[in-house]
């Protein structure tokens, strides 16, 4: 070969490689500052062989500006695996530092734009790891798929940053999204409160029947407007058959009977004395009366004594509630036996004995209806009681069956209810 041909081989060499910094150490190994392969007409490539004959490629793609790819700062070996890297894998450092990719669990799809990441495939779920900050520690915030899905399912991330306590929900085309002044949580003050409704439409809560049922729902809602804010605090318990739900005033909900009433099962022998004495059997002799509150009073007694001493009978209310006041109609009638007699009837408006029959040197039956209101003033029990004017000789009975109801109407000074005006 001419020397002028020589030369032109040489040229175009160097046209194509350029070294900048060469250097050599100690040991005789060549240590090259920067090398540039290809030029503007030329695309850059390094073979690497194997030592038999085969070999790894790196060749730069069409580019529209330099790039720099920065090695690690501390000692790294990365090489090639054995096999050419699948089209879509994802190529990450395995062990020894060879380039390693998982075509199963680990794949980038950019076809048709679309773009997406693929986490798993394989015997487990796929899932995407947060870690905590170095200063917290090694745990981690995971989203994870299910075991089994139905279908492909794509959640859509909303298009804005939400607002404070606004709740994330799913709307159409599976689109997570937030509506921060109809559907919101707040935890300030540890109040976690769910806001439901503030716009148009007043806040509700639906309840779906079963899926057997149908598709008809029971609702909880709002008003359209409100005077004021309240809160209805639950009960304790789930009371029990036949009570209902009241408040307080004060938007304490409880269970509690519609009506506070007693009665005796069974005969009820008193003792033959002239002092006051309990209407029902122990047990169901005593009631503690709430505070300010308006009672309706009705009973029902039938009272006997065989004894022939000389006496009255008189009705009053024994206890501990303060009364505001008590006023009460009682018919009574007064026969020696069991038969149609002619009734008496006195209005009461005290709770110390009031006398209702005439007086009697023989055996009495007493058939007595008491029609009234109480109003209470503070909390305390409430007796319902009978007395003998002196002792008749023979204890009286308080027969099975009579009974006495008090039902609440309202606070004390309550006049009426359903718009009277």
């Amino acid at each position: 070969m001419r020397r002028s041909s020589y030369k032109v081989l040489l040229g175009l060499f160097l046209a194509v490689l350029t070294l900048a910094g060469l250097s050599q150490t100690a040991t005789g190994q060549t240590i090259v500052r920067q090398w540039r392969i290809g030029d503007s007409n030329h695309q850059g490539r390094v073979k690497i062989s194997d030592g038999s004959n085969q070999w790894c490629n790196l060749e730069s793609p069409a580019l529209s500006a330099d790039v720099t790819i920065t090695m690690p700062s501390a000692t790294c070996t990365l090489s090639s695996s054995a096999a050419a890297l699948t089209s879509g894998s994802v190529p990450y450092a395995g062990a020894g530092g060879v380039l390693t990719e998982d075509t199963v669990n680990l794949l980038w799809d950019a076809t048709a734009n679309s773009n997406e990441l693929t986490l798993g495939s394989g015997t487990a779920a796929g899932q995407l790891k947060f870690l905590e900050g170095s200063g917290g520690g090694v745990n981690f915030y995971g989203i994870k798929a299910p075991a089994t899905l139905a279908g492909n399912l794509t959640l859509t991330l909303p298009s804005a940053t939400m607002a404070d306590t606004a709740v994330p929900f799913m709307s159409a085309a599976d689109t997570l999204s937030s509506d921060s002044a109809n559907f919101a949580f707040d935890d300030t003050a540890n109040s976690n409160e769910l806001k439901l409704g503030s716009g148009t439409a007043a806040g509700q809560i639906q309840f779906l029947e079963g899926s057997g049922g149908g598709t008809d729902k029971a609702c909880i809602k709002s008003p359209a407007a409100l005077s004021a804010d309240y809160t209805l605090t639950l009960p304790a318990d789930d009371g029990v058959a036949y009570q209902f739900l009241q408040t307080d005033g004060a938007g304490a909900l409880t269970f509690a009977d519609p009506f506070i009433w007693t009665s005796n099962t069974t005969d009820f022998t008193g003792a033959d004395v002239d002092t006051a004495q309990p209407v029902f059997a122990a047990a169901n002799d005593t009631v503690t009366l709430p505070a300010n509150t308006t009672f309706l009073l009705e009973a029902s007694y039938r009272i006997k004594t065989t004894g022939t001493s000389a006496h009255t009978l008189a009705l009053l209310f024994g206890g501990t509630a303060t009364l505001t006041s008590i006023a009460y109609q009682a018919q009574s009638t007064n026969s020696a036996t069991d038969i149609l007699t002619q009734d008496s009837v006195i209005w009461s408006e005290v709770a110390t004995a009031t006398v209702v029959t005439s007086s009697a040197s023989s055996a009495t039956h007493h058939s007595i209806t008491i029609r009234g209101m109480v109003r209470t003033n503070g909390t305390g029990t409430f007796i319902p009681q009978y007395q003998w004017s002196a002792a008749p000789g023979v204890a009286g009975v308080v027969e099975a069956n009579s009974w006495l109801k008090l039902t609440p109407l309202g606070v004390d000074t309550k006049a009426q209810a359903g718009g009277w005006s």
